[in-house]
């Protein structure tokens, strides 16, 4: 099973439309939380849509799924790391009116070529992605993390 998401705040049409082309010709089974009560609706083929998961069911789906499909939000980037899935990340664009800036954009192109992180941009490069064997993202080391160690010396030293 793969596990989409698009965050908690935003609505992202063009991913879930980039979900449902790539259900169409790959015989994936894929759970989405949308946000959209457009997209709400059971599997009509094996796409599944659902507005929202409670914290313990994303936690679930995260768990269950091979593999996780994103907006380029750090969210999803931190609980695919916790839960050690590879992420496709499908930033969103402020030309197309789906955030207010680029910083999506800025994030994926930073965890590009981390290791079990994808970028992907259309629904060609979602199904190339989804042919492959990804690699999973590597346990968070917390002795070893520059974010964890900048936070405590930051909270230590001011």
């Amino acid at each position: 099973m793969i596990f989409a998401t698009v965050g908690t705040q935003l609505t992202f049409p063009r991913l879930t439309q980039y979900l449902r082309s790539v259900v169409d010709i790959l015989p994936l089974e894929i759970l989405a939380q949308t946000i959209d009560e457009e997209y709400e609706y059971e599997a009509t083929g094996r796409l599944a849509c659902v507005k929202s998961l409670t914290p313990q069911a994303f936690d679930e789906h995260m768990a269950a799924a091979r593999l996780v499909i994103s907006h380029a939000g750090i969210g999803s980037i931190i609980s695919a790391t916790r839960f050690q899935k590879p992420i496709i990340l499908v930033p969103r664009s402020a030309e197309l009116k789906e955030h207010r800036n680029n910083h999506q954009a800025d994030t994926a192109l930073r965890f590009s070529g981390s290791p079990g992180i994808y970028i992907a941009n259309d629904d060609i490069e979602i199904a190339r992605l989804c042919r492959r064997e990804l690699v999973p993202r590597p346990a968070l080391d917390p002795a070893n993390s520059s974010l964890i160690l900048g936070i405590s010396d930051f909270i230590q030293n001011g």
